[in-house]
């Protein structure tokens, strides 16, 4: 190739760097091929180097594209992204783009942003209050989107290489980080929320769930009794529930119908535990003998309603977690269905009648405790925080309470889940205090 350049140029008042290098046009002249906006001289030279090799690959040097970002993003999102993952993962790669990405860079041309203005992108972020994991998430959006146009021959290069770690540490943002402050519920709270909702009612089982497991609200309702051992007092979380959203349906024809989505061609169905958290978990007696309990009523009430019992299936065989290997990167979901498969599904929340209990009427809980109770910020996910504040004021290890929790590693654990003060911390941290200066010092003597 003709010589690699990279020089110094000015951008609204300051230095970037530029390449420029000589390449072979299809009309058989000499075009010259640059690029600019790179911080330093280094990043400019291996972008130049890159952009000749992509050129040298395809024999000829294709235009820089005209596409813009958002329309890149949702090409990736289809021509990759739907094709591979999971449906949670689309719609929340979507859900990011949406809130994140398009209204800062939508309109941007693709081709043209620069890694400076996907670092100014970041920090803005950072600014206006959004969590590390948040910024993380995006930027790791914008790296695999990007990878995905260098690969099509979209662009020349990929700004988004090489950014280094946003709101890790240093300054704090111009604005308080947004991340919803999960709670802490009392012994009072969960007395007066079971006062509420009592053994019988169909939300108390649960709640308890949640409280005494600290399951995810998607991961227990999902559970069969067969992912129950009784005698064992273990509970196996083998997979999660989803609601798959008819998106062929209008606005107008959800209103005629019932003014939900649960109608048309939406369908519940079953995918692995987030992030594969397939895990065994002990249970503690009372739980025992509450599912004990609801397993003879269940039973009774099958006997009772035979064939008018609701009946449920799933799709694709179950996996139990009894012997075997969980499916690694399951190439499907599972749609659940009434109509009738090798695959009969026993959930654990029915109604007597057998219909099952979604996770959606949980919303109906979270109102009373709101209004009724007084409880303001609860969540099925304050339960989940609860039970692990509760394990480490026990005396549970860190590591128990991860695995417990299904969690990759111990300082997701640690930074977000154990870091309530309690009133018995509180009451620990003052008894410790007390017990510093218990040695009585008088006139700069001990006696």
């Amino acid at each position: 190739m003709g010589q690699l350049l990279v020089y110094e140029k000015k951008n609204k008042n300051e230095v970037v760097y530029q390449y420029r290098f000589e390449v072979m046009g299809v009309d058989g002249h000499r075009k010259s091929v640059t690029k600019s906006g790179f911080r330093t001289r280094r990043e400019a030279r291996k972008a130049g180097q890159q952009a000749y090799a992509a050129y040298e690959t395809r024999g000829v040097l294709a235009a820089p594209s005209d596409i813009s970002m958002g329309d890149l993003l949702y090409e990736w999102i289809d021509a990759d992204v739907a094709k591979r993952c999971k449906e949670t993962t689309v719609a929340g790669y979507k859900k990011k783009i949406r809130l994140y990405l398009m209204p800062l860079l939508g309109n941007k041309n693709a081709a043209k942003l620069t890694k400076k203005d996907i670092q100014d992108f970041l920090y803005y972020l950072f600014d206006q209050g959004y969590s590390p994991n948040t910024i993380s998430s995006v930027k790791g959006i914008l790296t695999k989107c990007f990878k995905y146009a260098v690969d099509n021959q979209i662009v020349l290069s990929s700004p988004a290489n090489g950014i280094p770690s946003i709101g890790q540490n240093g300054k704090p943002p111009t604005i308080e980080t947004r991340s919803k402050e999960h709670i802490f519920l009392t012994e009072d709270n969960m007395r007066a929320i079971f006062e509420r909702f009592p053994e019988g009612d169909d939300y108390h089982l649960p709640i308890q769930l949640g409280y005494r497991c600290g399951l995810r609200i998607a991961e227990a309702f999902a559970l069969t009794w067969e992912d129950i051992d009784l005698k064992n007092k273990t509970l196996s979380v083998n997979r999660q529930i989803q609601w798959h959203k008819d998106e062929t349906r209008s606005e107008a024809d959800k209103k005629k119908k019932n003014g939900t989505s649960e109608a048309g061609k939406g369908y519940w169905y079953f995918s692995a535990p987030k992030y594969n958290s397939y895990r065994t978990i002990d249970l503690d007696d009372d739980l025992v003998a509450l599912l004990q309990r609801t397993r003879d009523h269940y039973l009774k009430a099958k006997k009772y309603y035979g064939d008018k019992f609701f009946e449920y299936y799933s799709t694709f065989p179950m996996y139990y977690g009894k012997g075997g290997k969980p499916p690694r990167n399951p190439q499907h979901d599972s749609p659940i269905t009434v109509r009738k498969t090798a695959n009969p599904v026993h959930f654990i929340f029915v109604r007597d009648n057998g219909l099952y209990n979604n996770f959606r009427n949980m919303q109906y809980v979270n109102k009373v405790i709101h209004e009724k109770i007084g409880i303001e910020g609860y969540d099925f996910h304050s339960l989940r925080h609860t039970h692990a504040t509760m394990l480490e004021e026990s005396g549970a290890p860190l590591i128990y309470i991860q695995r417990r929790l299904g969690h990759k590693k111990p300082q997701v654990t640690q930074s977000i889940y154990l870091n309530h003060l309690t009133e018995n911390s509180r009451n620990k941290g003052i008894s410790a205090l007390n017990d510093m200066y218990k040695t009585d010092i008088k006139n700069g003597s001990e006696e």
